[in-house]
């Protein structure tokens, strides 16, 4: 039975999101998920229960790419919603 635990990374940039993964794989199972512009903070939180993440980091600053129509903190409002759940969510 593997014990790691399942963290989720919620990033538009794409050498952060290879940063996160290589700093990670060897100690967490790590789940990245795919931003397109008709993604939804509804859509993310679906995801965490479904794929049953014990924590998500993810960047504050979400929209200034113009990939997302969102930033961290809206994210992190609807993600309150799930019960004990561990967020970390950065800012550069």
């Amino acid at each position: 039975m593997d014990n790691r635990y399942k963290i989720g990374i919620v990033e538009e940039e794409a050498v952060w999101v290879e940063t996160f993964k290589r700093k990670l794989k060897d100690d967490f199972d790590v789940y990245v998920f795919e931003l397109l512009d008709t993604t939804k903070t509804q859509d993310i939180v679906e995801k965490i229960e479904s794929e049953q993440l014990d924590c998500i980091i993810a960047d504050y600053e979400l929209n200034e790419t113009a990939v997302v129509g969102f930033n961290g903190d809206k994210l992190i409002e609807d993600v309150k919603s799930l019960s004990s759940f561990s967020i970390i969510y950065y800012y550069w």
